[in-house]
């Protein structure tokens, strides 16, 4: 038979929550999004086509090479979880590695300003899942969407809209 508690735990309903997280998105939102998470060393190449497409306001280009690494990153992952692999160390280094490279692409993503609203839906794919990588809450990621969206759209030609 099951006895009654003395103390019944007390259920306080909530108060209703907005939609949008308005309040919780600053600034520091994107700051969720860094690069010494995982350090990376000196990688010439990559940070020249980090700049590249930085000083172009290439949103599209970041993104795919931040896609490029994190596809590499999870195929590292597939390939370590097969029977034939056992403890080999060269496949967890390159997985870390393809995060690290992933991560200093997001860094550099979040500073960007999307032109339009296909870049920014683009950036905020790109961002929300690095800040699940990275470790984040879900809230803090959502947080980073919200972030995205609320950047100004830049026209090349017109400037901020």
């Amino acid at each position: 038979m099951l006895q009654q508690s003395a103390n019944p735990p007390q259920i306080t309903p909530m108060a209703p929550r907005s939609h949008r997280l308005s309040s919780q998105i600053t600034s520091s939102s994107l700051d969720l999004i860094d690069s010494n998470i995982g350090p990376l060393g000196f990688e010439p190449d990559l940070l020249a086509e980090v700049f590249r497409l930085r000083s172009a306001n290439d949103v599209r280009g970041m993104v795919a090479l931040f896609t490029a690494y994190k596809d590499v990153a999870e195929l590292f992952i597939r390939m370590m979880n097969q029977p034939y692999v056992d403890q080999v160390q060269i496949l967890e280094d390159e997985y870390a590695r393809a995060w690290s490279k992933a991560y200093l692409v997001a860094d550099h993503l979040k500073s960007m300003q999307p032109t339009n609203h296909i870049e920014k839906q683009f950036m905020a794919e790109a961002l929300f899942s690095c800040a699940i990588m990275m470790g984040h809450k879900l809230q803090e990621s959502i947080s980073v969407v919200e972030a995205v969206a609320a950047m100004p759209e830049t026209d090349p030609i017109k400037g901020v809209r």
